[in-house]
């Protein structure tokens, strides 16, 4: 089972203050912002996890995450933007919640120029990234990140039905052909890699998102069966 919140670059990236101005330009609403985050995100997980006596991962959604690091958030004029998020602050954020949680988590983000390097730092568990994002530039970060032992789970089916649905032979091929770039082994494929609908699935049909969901799961098991057969 997983719960979902937004992650905390995300979370003050997109709240105000009373002022108007984003919270990520206030440290101190950073840091308690921060941290009801991952009071209230542990809880809602242990909480969970008695009651239905189950392991319960955390996804933290981090779609702002690039734009913070990089300065691109708009500010309230022209004449006050928003600094840089430094990248330590950043981590300690992401740890502070994690620490919080005692679970594995993962990060999700639909957005391109994920800061590989910080991710490698941090004790983040797993990345969801949509796969047509990673450019060549990142392609040694995220196969030290899979060799580091953890999880990158490839978004690959598309979010909104497309005109004609691709196989499950055609997204396995897509992300063996991932794979393939990275450099890892083919075993990865079953044992640090996954495959997921490329974002959210908030403006899909009923229809589509069953479809999605049943094709990323029908090439986990083609993989589990044997990573090498595609």
């Amino acid at each position: 089972m997983k719960v979902q919140a937004p992650g905390p670059v995300t979370l003050v990236a997109g709240l105000e203050l009373a002022n108007g101005h984003r919270a990520i330009t206030d440290p101190g609403a950073v840091r308690d912002l921060a941290a009801s985050l991952a009071e209230g995100v542990a809880a809602h997980r242990a909480a969970l996890a008695r009651r239905l006596d189950t392991p319960v991962v955390v996804q933290f959604d981090e779609p702002s995450l690039p734009a913070a690091l990089g300065g691109r958030l708009t500010g309230v004029t022209a004449l006050s933007p928003v600094a840089p998020l430094d990248e330590t602050v950043a981590e300690a954020l992401l740890d502070t919640c994690i620490a919080a949680v005692d679970a594995d988590v993962a990060l999700h983000s639909c957005s391109p120029d994920l800061p590989w390097d910080l991710l490698q730092r941090s004790r983040i568990s797993a990345v969801s990234v949509d796969a047509s994002t990673l450019q060549a530039a990142d392609l040694d970060a995220v196969a030290a990140f899979v060799e580091s032992g953890r999880t990158v789970v490839l978004g690959l089916v598309p979010v909104t039905a497309p005109e004609r649905a691709p196989s499950m032979e055609e997204v396995a091929a897509a992300a063996v052909a991932v794979t393939d770039r990275l450099g890892v082994p083919r075993s990865a494929l079953r044992d640090r890699l996954g495959v997921s609908p490329a974002c959210g699935l908030a403006n899909a049909t009923g229809q589509w998102a069953r479809t999605a969901v049943g094709l990323a799961r029908d090439v986990a098991e083609a993989f589990a069966r044997d990573p090498e057969a595609i």
